[in-house]
């Protein structure tokens, strides 16, 4: 969580400097590699394990490592409670989607959402989905192929937030809340 927090205050600094982009993740990739050094000898618990896991995973997909961040996400651990699976999945699809596989990131974030019980998280991937319209429309692919993407993903991601409103997502009065800010 550190590195997300970390990421949100820069943000806007590292995506416009590319290099110190780069940096900042070499930077967590570096910290995630000696926290699994000492997980691994001090046999901490197995959450902290899957924690450092999967940034580690993040770390790698900042670095546009996509073959070696799709190797880390397959030595993530899982056996956690709902909100890892999803965390664990959300992650993979980003990386996913990064690396041009468009197809496999929609179907196992629409797959993840619709197996959660979490009406929280079902809106957030349908959320995350939209978001990656924007990534979608500055692509290389044809422009036939981007529309085909652009549609499929604003599909999945109606159906889903349709999803939460069935589960009573919206009708919560600190959702309403949360959302009006």
């Amino acid at each position: 969580d550190c590195q997300a927090t970390l990421g949100a205050i820069h943000e806007p600094e590292l995506l416009n400097n590319d290099l110190k982009s780069q940096e900042w993740w070499s930077a967590a990739l570096a910290t995630c590699d000696r926290l699994l050094v000492k997980a691994v000898a001090s046999k901490l618990p197995p959450s902290l394990h899957t924690q450092v896991r999967m940034r580690r995973a993040e770390a790698l997909t900042g670095k546009r490592l996509y073959n070696l961040a799709m190797a880390a996400w397959e030595e993530v651990p899982l056996n956690g409670p709902e909100n890892i699976d999803y965390e664990f999945s959300s992650g993979k699809a980003t990386t996913l989607f990064r690396a041009g596989r468009y197809g496999e990131s929609l179907d196992l974030a629409k797959t993840t959402a619709l197996g959660l019980k979490h009406p929280p998280l079902v809106y957030t991937i349908a959320r995350e989905l939209a978001l990656n319209l924007k990534g979608l429309a500055i692509t290389d692919l044809s422009k036939e192929e981007r529309s085909k993407w652009i549609e499929a993903y604003s599909n999945t991601s109606i159906e889903l937030l349709h999803k939460a409103r069935d589960m009573g997502y919206f009708s919560n009065p600190q959702t309403k809340k949360f959302l009006a800010e």
